[in-house]
Protein backbone atom coordinates (compact mmCIF):
# COMPACT_ATOMS: atom_id res chain seq x y z
CA UNK A 1 0.00 0.00 0.00
CA UNK A 2 2.79 2.50 0.84
CA UNK A 3 4.32 1.65 -2.70
CA UNK A 4 1.37 2.35 -4.20
CA UNK A 5 0.58 5.79 -2.44
CA UNK A 6 4.30 6.33 -3.46
CA UNK A 7 4.09 5.91 -6.98
CA UNK A 8 0.69 7.39 -7.29
CA UNK A 9 0.84 10.54 -4.83
CA UNK A 10 0.30 13.26 -7.30
CA UNK A 11 -2.82 11.33 -8.79
CA UNK A 12 -3.97 10.96 -4.92
CA UNK A 13 -3.66 14.75 -4.07
CA UNK A 14 -5.05 15.64 -7.65
CA UNK A 15 -8.32 13.28 -6.70
CA UNK A 16 -7.97 14.52 -3.11
CA UNK A 17 -7.86 18.16 -4.42
CA UNK A 18 -10.40 18.03 -6.68
CA UNK A 19 -12.74 16.68 -4.07
CA UNK A 20 -12.12 19.43 -1.75
CA UNK A 21 -12.44 21.95 -3.98
CA UNK A 22 -15.71 21.26 -4.87
CA UNK A 23 -16.78 21.07 -1.22
CA UNK A 24 -15.16 23.75 1.01
CA UNK A 25 -11.59 24.48 -0.51
CA UNK A 26 -11.23 27.59 -2.58
CA UNK A 27 -8.65 26.87 -4.59
CA UNK A 28 -9.79 25.29 -7.89
CA UNK A 29 -7.51 22.31 -8.97
CA UNK A 30 -5.99 24.38 -11.49
CA UNK A 31 -3.53 25.28 -9.27
CA UNK A 32 -2.41 21.81 -8.73
CA UNK A 33 -2.21 20.69 -12.15
CA UNK A 34 -0.45 23.02 -14.17
CA UNK A 35 2.60 22.89 -11.67
CA UNK A 36 2.57 18.97 -11.49
CA UNK A 37 2.07 18.23 -15.19
CA UNK A 38 4.58 20.85 -15.56
CA UNK A 39 7.01 18.59 -13.22
CA UNK A 40 5.83 14.94 -14.02
CA UNK A 41 4.48 15.45 -18.09
CA UNK A 42 3.92 12.01 -18.64
CA UNK A 43 1.07 11.92 -16.00
CA UNK A 44 -0.53 14.36 -17.05
CA UNK A 45 -3.57 12.43 -18.18
CA UNK A 46 -4.42 10.74 -15.01
CA UNK A 47 -3.24 13.69 -13.03
CA UNK A 48 -6.02 15.79 -14.97
CA UNK A 49 -8.51 12.27 -14.86
CA UNK A 50 -7.70 12.08 -10.96
CA UNK A 51 -9.15 15.84 -10.48
CA UNK A 52 -12.00 15.89 -12.64
CA UNK A 53 -12.86 12.59 -10.95
CA UNK A 54 -12.32 14.14 -7.54
CA UNK A 55 -14.40 16.67 -8.48
CA UNK A 56 -17.10 14.52 -9.79
CA UNK A 57 -17.09 13.17 -6.16
CA UNK A 58 -16.63 16.88 -4.40
CA UNK A 59 -20.63 18.20 -6.77
CA UNK A 60 -22.12 14.46 -5.45
CA UNK A 61 -21.02 15.38 -1.64
CA UNK A 62 -22.06 18.69 -2.03
CA UNK A 63 -25.22 17.72 -3.70
CA UNK A 64 -26.41 15.72 -1.07
CA UNK A 65 -25.01 17.99 1.70
CA UNK A 66 -27.52 20.81 -0.27
CA UNK A 67 -30.15 18.20 -0.42
CA UNK A 68 -30.38 17.74 3.49
CA UNK A 69 -29.39 20.68 4.80
CA UNK A 70 -29.60 23.56 1.98
CA UNK A 71 -29.66 26.99 4.59
CA UNK A 72 -26.51 25.40 6.59
CA UNK A 73 -24.70 24.59 3.86
CA UNK A 74 -25.57 28.12 1.97
CA UNK A 75 -24.78 29.50 4.86
CA UNK A 76 -21.36 27.94 5.02
CA UNK A 77 -20.19 28.52 1.47
CA UNK A 78 -20.79 32.09 1.80
CA UNK A 79 -18.27 32.60 4.60
CA UNK A 80 -15.29 30.61 2.67
CA UNK A 81 -13.17 32.77 1.13
CA UNK A 82 -13.38 34.15 -2.61
CA UNK A 83 -17.24 33.76 -1.85
CA UNK A 84 -20.12 36.10 -1.58
CA UNK A 85 -23.75 37.01 -2.05
CA UNK A 86 -22.84 39.08 -5.48
CA UNK A 87 -21.46 35.84 -7.34
CA UNK A 88 -25.24 34.68 -7.00
CA UNK A 89 -26.25 38.26 -8.66
CA UNK A 90 -24.05 37.35 -11.07
CA UNK A 91 -25.47 33.69 -12.03
CA UNK A 92 -29.24 34.47 -11.47
CA UNK A 93 -28.54 36.98 -14.41
CA UNK A 94 -26.44 34.61 -16.71
CA UNK A 95 -29.23 31.69 -16.33
CA UNK A 96 -31.89 34.46 -16.52
CA UNK A 97 -30.45 35.09 -20.27
CA UNK A 98 -30.14 31.18 -20.96
CA UNK A 99 -30.05 28.04 -19.31
CA UNK A 100 -27.01 26.76 -21.19
CA UNK A 101 -25.04 29.05 -19.20
CA UNK A 102 -23.96 26.21 -16.95
CA UNK A 103 -21.58 25.31 -19.75
CA UNK A 104 -19.90 28.66 -19.17
CA UNK A 105 -19.34 27.68 -15.59
CA UNK A 106 -15.81 26.51 -15.53
CA UNK A 107 -14.37 29.63 -16.72
CA UNK A 108 -17.27 31.81 -15.50
CA UNK A 109 -15.06 32.65 -11.72
CA UNK A 110 -17.50 31.72 -9.69
CA UNK A 111 -17.22 28.05 -7.58
CA UNK A 112 -19.82 25.07 -8.59
CA UNK A 113 -21.12 25.67 -4.88
CA UNK A 114 -22.40 29.17 -5.89
CA UNK A 115 -24.24 27.72 -8.75
CA UNK A 116 -25.62 24.63 -6.94
CA UNK A 117 -27.01 26.99 -4.66
CA UNK A 118 -28.70 28.70 -7.56
CA UNK A 119 -29.78 25.55 -9.18
CA UNK A 120 -31.21 24.52 -5.49
CA UNK A 121 -33.36 27.60 -5.67
CA UNK A 122 -34.86 26.89 -9.20
CA UNK A 123 -35.28 23.00 -7.90
CA UNK A 124 -33.35 22.39 -11.30
CA UNK A 125 -32.49 18.52 -11.53
CA UNK A 126 -29.22 16.77 -10.56
CA UNK A 127 -28.03 16.04 -13.99
CA UNK A 128 -29.04 19.05 -15.89
CA UNK A 129 -26.59 20.41 -13.48
CA UNK A 130 -23.78 17.80 -13.55
CA UNK A 131 -23.37 16.87 -16.91
CA UNK A 132 -22.62 20.33 -18.17
CA UNK A 133 -20.60 21.27 -15.37
CA UNK A 134 -18.51 17.95 -15.51
CA UNK A 135 -18.03 18.12 -19.34
CA UNK A 136 -16.44 22.10 -18.86
CA UNK A 137 -14.56 21.13 -16.11
CA UNK A 138 -13.15 18.40 -18.35
CA UNK A 139 -12.32 20.75 -21.03
CA UNK A 140 -10.86 23.26 -18.89
CA UNK A 141 -8.38 20.97 -17.14
CA UNK A 142 -7.63 18.81 -19.99
CA UNK A 143 -6.71 22.28 -21.90
CA UNK A 144 -4.66 22.96 -18.40
CA UNK A 145 -2.97 19.67 -18.28
CA UNK A 146 -1.73 20.13 -22.18
CA UNK A 147 -0.64 23.40 -20.86
CA UNK A 148 1.52 21.82 -18.35
CA UNK A 149 2.46 18.91 -20.53
CA UNK A 150 3.87 21.77 -23.13
CA UNK A 151 5.85 23.94 -20.64
CA UNK A 152 7.63 21.12 -19.25
CA UNK A 153 10.70 20.41 -21.54
CA UNK A 154 11.43 24.60 -20.55
CA UNK A 155 11.32 23.62 -16.80
CA UNK A 156 12.94 20.07 -16.58
CA UNK A 157 16.61 21.54 -16.95
CA UNK A 158 16.00 23.00 -13.53
CA UNK A 159 14.97 19.74 -12.02
CA UNK A 160 18.28 18.89 -10.16
CA UNK A 161 18.08 22.06 -8.82
CA UNK A 162 15.50 21.55 -5.81
CA UNK A 163 15.15 25.12 -4.93
CA UNK A 164 14.70 26.43 -8.23
CA UNK A 165 12.04 23.91 -8.99
CA UNK A 166 10.33 24.57 -5.57
CA UNK A 167 10.06 28.49 -6.18
CA UNK A 168 8.87 27.87 -9.85
CA UNK A 169 6.39 25.84 -8.62
CA UNK A 170 5.13 28.17 -5.80
CA UNK A 171 5.39 30.96 -8.52
CA UNK A 172 2.94 28.83 -11.13
CA UNK A 173 0.40 27.90 -8.38
CA UNK A 174 -0.09 31.76 -7.05
CA UNK A 175 -0.11 32.57 -10.72
CA UNK A 176 -2.78 29.71 -11.42
CA UNK A 177 -4.74 30.96 -8.06
CA UNK A 178 -4.37 34.94 -9.46
CA UNK A 179 -5.60 33.53 -13.04
CA UNK A 180 -8.46 31.54 -11.66
CA UNK A 181 -9.65 34.74 -9.27
CA UNK A 182 -9.67 37.22 -11.95
CA UNK A 183 -11.94 35.20 -14.76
Amino acid sequence: MRDLIKRNYLEITSFLWGISEATFFFILPDAFILPATVLSPKKHARIVFASWLGSIVGVCILYLLFSTHYYLYKEFVFSLPFTHEAMMNKVGNLLNKDSLMILFQPVSGVPAKVWMIKFFSRQVDFLTFAIPLFTGRLIRMILVGLLGRKLSPYFIKFKQHKVKIIFIYIIMIVSAVWLSAKM
